[in-house]
Parts: structure tokens; C-alpha cells; sequence
């Protein structure tokens, strides 16, 4: 075994563990779970970010072509779709 008598106890199948040790697991419990929702509400924040940057980059994108009608469409990408397709 380690030298952790409360993690020996546990895997010796003694499930009694002292009341410090008890609280200190819910700590770091309760610790790993608000971590998680910091993580997740960051994330949600970001693609949010990303939608509304792909919305711009849609309308720009639009925009110039309206105010140049002799080019051809150009995708997202910066590549002609029918070009592009005629690749493949």
C-alpha cells in the first residue's frame, strides 16, 4: 500500500473515512465542479463569438459582391464555388 492511510483504508474495502478527510474530498469536489462551469459558460461565450464573426464575414462578403457585379461570386473561403468545383 502508499503511505495514505485514509486511501489504504478505502482500498482495503474499509469505507469509514474521518470527517476531515471526508470534507476535503467535497472540497476539491465542489471546486472541480465550479471549475467545469467556468470552463462551460467561456466556451458558450466563444462560439457565440464565432456565429456572430462568420455573420459579418457573410454579410461583407455580400456586400462586395453587390458593389462589384462584374466579379464573380467569391465563397467565404476566397475561392469560386464553381471553380472550385470544377477542380474536383
Amino acid at each position: 500500500m502508499t503511505n495514505t492511510p485514509e486511501t489504504d483504508d478505502l482500498a482495503r474495502g474499509n469505507h469509514v473515512v474521518s470527517t476531515e478527510f471526508a470534507e476535503q474530498l467535497e472540497r476539491e469536489r465542489d471546486e472541480a465542479v465550479r471549475s467545469c462551469h467556468i470552463w462551460q459558460k467561456g466556451h458558450a461565450e466563444l462560439v457565440a463569438e464565432r456565429d456572430l464573426c462568420l455573420q459579418q464575414i457573410d454579410y461583407l462578403l455580400n456586400k462586395l459582391q453587390l458593389n462589384q457585379p462584374e466579379r464573380k461570386h467569391i465563397g467565404r473561403w476566397g475561392h469560386n464555388r464553381q471553380e472550385f468545383n470544377h477542380r474536383t
